[in-house]
């Protein structure tokens, strides 16, 4: 089972007593890729795929196109160039850089190496969309009253 404990998400295998696993640290170690992190924690990509919706509510390559986005952020607000960054997360060509910030944030590299050098929280700025507590993603900035609704 894949959830969300506070800021943390973790995989809790029910055939192993306290084989709670942090999910961001093992995406760092699949290199962002979901086969990899399937075969890590010794799931088909199916598998992997069923257990992400149900508990995050969203596809395994998408959560993992998002850490990626935070882990780029990070090193580029610990001081990293942009190119040391982005060959650190596995976007070796700068097109595909490209598309992963105008797809996350809707600005450019550049802009986004500026916004992270003068920010020393790295956390504060990042518009990647929150999740409410069901999992459904909500829009970066919008109000949490707005986003749920009574079924």
């Amino acid at each position: 089972m894949i959830r969300q404990i506070g800021d943390n998400v973790v995989y809790e295998d029910p055939r192993r007593v306290g084989y709670p696993v942090d999910m961001e640290v093992l995406a760092k170690e699949a290199n962002y890729r979901v086969a990899r992190l399937g075969e890590l924690l010794g799931l088909s990509p199916r598998t992997l795929q069923r257990y992400f919706i149900a508990g995050l509510g969203v596809k395994p390559k998408y959560w993992l196109r998002e850490q990626r986005m935070r882990n780029l952020y990070q090193l580029l607000s610990d001081g990293k160039s942009l190119d040391e960054a982005a060959a650190r997360v596995g976007l070796q060509r700068y097109d595909y850089l490209a598309r992963e910030v105008r797809f996350f944030e809707g600005i450019t590299p550049e802009e986004l190496f500026l916004e992270a050098e003068n920010n020393d929280d790295a956390t504060t700025t990042m518009q990647l969309p929150q999740r409410e507590a069901g999992g459904g993603l909500v829009a970066p900035n919008s109000e949490a009253s707005e986003s749920s609704s009574s079924i």
